[in-house]
Formats: structure tokens, sequence, C-alpha cells
């Protein structure tokens, strides 16, 4: 986990503030910030799941969305949930692949007593293929399965 990592710090509507922080700062102070999931589908209608790595830190060794993480400084969702598909499965998708769900406003527990506090932007991609081409991200992504 990269606490150095820089996000841009949104309002509870999921705008942003203008202020950039770290990884660390925005869950050591409670900040709101982006994050994008992906739920992939193929045409029989199953969801592929990942199982994340056990020493992935959030979620560890549970199995978990399709792909999905943190939007950095800079991103839109959209290319927030290109990027993490493709780091976790090294799978290539584009934006016109992507069909927006909604957008979820959450607070949990989080890492340090404090909540967790997120703008989730979900959508959908359908894509047939071979799961077991996909390239996993060593140390989050430990498996998948339909």
């Amino acid at each position: 986990m990269n606490l150095d990592e820089k996000f841009d710090v949104l309002d509870g509507n999921g705008n942003k503030t203008g202020k950039v922080e770290t990884k660390k700062h925005v869950h050591d102070n409670s900040l709101w910030h982006g994050v994008a999931h992906t739920w992939i589908f193929n045409s029989t209608g199953q969801i592929l799941l990942q199982r994340r790595h056990a020493a992935s830190g959030w979620g560890a060794d549970k199995w978990d969305l399709s792909a999905g993480g943190h939007i950095q400084t800079g991103e839109n969702p959209q290319q927030g949930a290109i990027r993490e598909a493709f780091e976790e499965l090294g799978l290539v998708i584009t934006d016109d692949q992507l069909i927006f769900i909604n957008k979820v406003t959450t607070e949990r527990d989080g890492f340090n007593s404090l909540p967790h506090k997120t703008i989730a932007w979900n959508y959908l991609v359908k894509v047939d293929m071979d799961i077991t081409e996909l390239k996993l991200q060593d140390g989050e992504t430990a498996e998948v399965k339909w």
C-alpha cells in the first residue's frame, strides 16, 4: 500500500475541493475521496470476482468486486476504473465499454478507527474472456473466478 499516493479531496457530493493530499493524510483525517468500482460480466451473465491477496490490506483474503480502487489525483472516475482493471487484472478496457451504474456516498469504519469516507463511482463492463489469461497484480489479487 503506497501511503504517498495522491488523491483529490472531495466534498460530500463528490466534487473536487481543489485540495490534493496523500493517501495517508486522507485516511488519517477522514477526508472524502473517490473510488472507482468495476463489475465485469460475460454474455452468460456471470460476474467476475477477485479474491484479494492476504497481504493486500483492505479486504485481505476476501472475495470482492471484479476490480476497483482509489481514484488518483487528476483522474476522472472512468480513468480510475480503467487503470484499476489493468493494474489488478491486466485487462484492457476502454471508456466506451464502461456502463455507469451509480455514485454511492459511504462512511464506514476505516483503517484507523475513523470513518473511511468515499464517493464510489460504480460501472459494469461486459467482456467475454478466458480468465486464465489475466495477469493478476502481485500482492493485490490472489485469484479470480466467474
